[in-house]
């Protein structure tokens, strides 16, 4: 398999799609509509002028009413919730099947009464806009988190979206106790955002367990990523994606990956791509993946992993990385640049010493 980059995908990625067309009324109740998407509010403001200025106008029409936690029932629309709540409010959502589209432009914290396995939200992709605009704009996930701060994502599962969650253009962002399998992109997909955090999560059968690009202060932590496959994003000009648990790309920077599993994913259970800086990879498992970890620039550093009975490398660096203390499946070490019997290391890593017996990794239940 050819090497995978992502250095350009900021260059090649699907742009905005259609032309603003919803006309923008103000209904009885003094809140701000449209025709068929309320979230272009935002969209019309900006390209009319308006700005900042004109959004607090906007929103201003919706203060006094605005409660600060709305609940959703069986049938209903979460969307609705999300619309009605006040700046960080509460949206409680009762286990259901949803089909809808949210998205959350304001800081909310928008939970699940029971936890995902009960509360299942299948993407509505007629709401979906993509095409002929930046990246920030489009709207691909079955949840998307969009020009805001200070949102909290917790207790579904999210499937049949291009993208599971889609963050974008935001900070101070909690995504935890998630399971987001069967989307065409990435079970998660954080851009152009700071702050961000995934924990006590899942994300399989996606072409992409988690994505994250131009992004910085990211962790992923306590999260299973397996069984993803290769797949394409035809909002990112069909970009392909060859079956990646965790992907840290496009000019990313400064974050922890620890305490996740990796498992049997078609290319790499881990991969940190070209002019990605400051990542720690530490206490994971990677195993039965092609590759266990991928690092492809210096100033990231590997340890006390299990990198284990992956098929063709257990770490494979064109350059010097620190990668000590590790568990490579033998106590005599990595094989390939290493001496051992373990997993494959190439020769650029430091790689001695290592462990010689399995680091302890947080146990995931499933």
């Amino acid at each position: 398999m050819p090497p995978f980059l992502f250095s350009e995908v900021g260059q090649k990625a699907g742009q905005r799609n259609k032309a603003f067309s919803n006309a923008l009324v103000i209904g009885k109740d003094g809140r701000m509509v449209t025709s068929s998407r309320d979230w272009t509010r935002r969209t019309f403001l900006r390209r009319f002028g308006l700005g900042a200025v004109g959004l607090s106008l906007v929103q201003s029409l919706n203060v006094r009413s605005a409660p600060s936690e709305v609940r959703v029932s069986a049938g209903e629309s979460i969307q609705s919730a999300v619309d009605r709540a006040a700046k960080g409010g509460t949206v409680r959502v009762a286990p259901s099947v949803y089909r809808e589209t949210v998205i959350i432009d304001k800081p909310l914290h928008v939970v699940s009464d029971v936890g995902p396995r009960s509360t299942i939200l299948k993407a509505d992709r007629q709401r979906f806009e993509y095409g002929d605009g930046p990246i920030d704009d489009i709207i691909v996930g079955a949840i998307n988190v969009y020009q805001t701060e200070d949102v909290t994502v917790e207790g579904f599962t999210v499937t049949e979206a291009l993208e599971g969650v889609w963050a974008t253009l935001s900070q101070r962002i909690r995504i935890q106790n998630m399971i987001s399998f069967g989307n065409d992109s990435s079970g998660y997909y954080v851009w152009s955002s700071q702050n961000a955090e995934l924990t006590d999560s899942q994300g399989f059968d996606n072409a992409v367990g988690f994505y994250q690009g131009q992004s910085s202060e990211v962790n992923v932590e306590r999260s299973l990523f397996m069984f993803n496959r290769a797949g394409t994003a035809p909002h990112l000009n069909d970009l392909e994606f060859p079956g990646v648990g965790i992907l840290i790309g496009n000019l990313s920077n400064t974050g922890r990956i620890t305490g996740c599993h990796c498992l049997n994913n078609r290319d790499a259970g881990i991969r940190v791509n070209f002019r990605i800086r400051n990542i720690t990879v530490e206490a994971n498992e990677a195993r039965h993946n092609r590759v266990g970890i991928v690092v492809g620039e210096r100033n990231n550093v590997v340890h006390r992993n299990n990198i284990v009975d992956n098929a063709e490398f257990g770490l494979d660096t064109a350059l010097e990385i620190d990668a000590t203390n590790n568990w490579w499946g033998d106590p005599s070490g990595p094989s390939g640049a290493g001496p051992g019997t373990g997993d494959v290391v190439t020769s650029s890593a430091r790689f001695d010493p290592w462990l010689t017996e399995p680091a302890d990794v947080p146990s995931f239940e499933v």
